[in-house]
């Protein structure tokens, strides 16, 4: 995989997350996934990152999370995860990330 620098200012995070909330008010613009499934993910030996696939469950969008090798290939007979918690319903309370009603 390329190297590459995945920070970004919370300005360009304030900036992307709002301009997608503002373009597309009735859809979901975060999930959360609790911190053991991801550690859970990231153990596996092999495991050197995470993809994260769209997904759809009757009509409901989900995340699907697989651990993916050096290589960048999924780790398919691992650990993979979904049932994040999606928001709208399961907010922050606060966030310069939401824009606010």
């Amino acid at each position: 995989m390329a190297e590459r620098d995945h920070h970004i200012t919370l300005t360009e995070a304030i900036e992307y997350t709002q301009r997608w909330q503002r373009t597309h008010p009735e859809e979901r613009h975060a999930w959360m996934l609790p911190r053991e499934i991801i550690d859970e993910i990231l153990a596996q030996p092999e495991c050197a990152g995470i993809r994260i696939y769209a997904g759809n469950v009757t009509g409901d969008q989900r995340l699907i999370w697989v651990g993916t090798d050096a290589a960048g290939n999924d780790l398919t007979a691992g650990v993979i995860g979904e049932l994040c918690f999606p928001c709208p319903p399961f907010c922050a309370d606060a966030s310069p990330l939401t824009v606010t009603p």
